[in-house]
């Protein structure tokens, strides 16, 4: 059924349940069909600026921050996907920089997932309020089905889209 899932959470965000139940569920698709597990976190933030650095210095301290930052990242990302590693499965790491929406995109067709996992948490106006601004942005762009999951869901159901915009409730 699957060969490759791509798993994307945000892990800055304080509402980690939604990133839980992402690789809770990531977890039991691989488990039942052997596919690989891409674990994707995207940092979408950049150096402070300091502005009475010459530019030489700034830029050394620009690379010092993005590299503390990135194994910051990292280590999270790694603990976070302890579960999945402690069961046997293949699974790589993905840190990405850029804007979410589109670095999701072009990382399910780079890496050749065959389905997206994420968390739909936001809650940013009317018409995201079901799914987020990026889950609603990524159920409409992917080229691949997309889970959406979300402990806030009644009976902590799965919404399951389509690149066609299909929707249906899957009981847990």
């Amino acid at each position: 059924m699957y060969s490759s899932i791509l798993l994307s959470v945000a892990l800055d965000r304080e509402d980690s349940g939604h990133a839980i139940l992402a690789r809770d569920t990531a977890l039991a698709l691989a488990k039942g069909t052997g596919a690989a597990v891409q674990v994707l976190t995207v940092e979408n933030c950049d150096a402070p600026v300091i502005d009475h650095l010459k530019p030489e210095a700034e830029e050394q301290f620009e690379t010092a921050v993005s590299e503390q930052r990135h194994e910051e990242i990292e280590k999270k990302l790694r603990e976070f996907a302890a579960p999945l590693l402690s069961e046997g499965l293949d699974v790589k790491f993905l840190l990405r920089h850029g804007k979410p929406k589109e670095t999701i995109i072009n990382t399910i067709d780079e890496v050749g997932a065959d389905v997206l996992v994420i968390g739909s948490h936001s809650k940013h106006n009317l018409l995201n309020v079901a799914l987020g601004s990026t889950a609603h942005h990524l159920s409409t762009h992917a080229s691949c089905p997309v889970i959406l999951v979300s402990p806030e869901t009644p009976k902590a159901n799965i919404l399951s889209l389509s690149r066609v915009g299909m929707m249906r409730e899957t009981p847990l």
